[in-house]
C-alpha cells in the first residue's frame, strides 16, 4: 500500500510506518551514487520490511559523455554489485542516535575507508548490510 495513492493515505498510515533512508554505493568509475529508499514496514512488527522504493541520484563524471540511459544502466549494475558486494552506506550525524524499533545500520568502519574521505566533520560514515 504506497502512500502516493490518496484514497488509502489514512489506512496506509493507520497500518503501515514509513521512513526514508539516504543510501550511497560506489559505481564502477569510483563516484558515489546515492539512493533514496522509501521503506515501509508492519505497525505490528516494526523490524520487518514490507516494501522498498528506491530513487537513484547519480552525476555524470566530467568530462565523460554524459548520455542518460547508458549512466542509468552504469548505476544499476554498481547498484547490483553493491548489493552482491554489501557495499552499502550512509552518513550518520554522531549525534544522531537510533530510534527504537526501527532497522538502523550497524556501524562497521572497516568496509568503509573510501566512504570515509568523503564524510564530512560532523558525519560518520556506517555500513548497511541490507539497503
Amino acid at each position: 500500500m504506497l502512500v502516493e495513492s490518496p484514497q488509502n493515505h489514512r489506512l496506509c498510515f493507520q497500518t503501515y510506518n514509513y521512513d526514508n533512508i539516504d543510501v550511497y554505493f560506489k559505481d564502477f568509475h569510483g563516484k558515489e551514487v546515492k539512493a533514496v529508499v522509501r521503506r515501509q514496514f508492519r505497525k505490528t512488527a516494526p523490524t520487518v520490511l514490507i516494501n522498498a522504493q528506491y530513487s537513484f541520484e547519480a552525476v555524470c563524471t566530467e568530462g565523460a559523455r554524459c548520455d542518460t540511459s547508458i549512466l542509468a544502466q552504469d548505476s544499476l549494475m554498481a547498484f547490483r554489485q553493491a548489493v552482491v558486494n554489501k557495499a552499502f552506506y550512509t552518513y550518520i550525524d554522531k549525534a544522531t542516535a537510533c530510534a527504537a524499533g526501527t532497522l538502523c545500520p550497524k556501524s562497521s568502519s572497516s568496509h568503509l575507508t573510501t566512504a570515509s574521505n568523503a564524510a564530512a566533520a560532523d558525519k560518520n560514515t556506517q555500513a548497511i548490510q541490507n539497503a
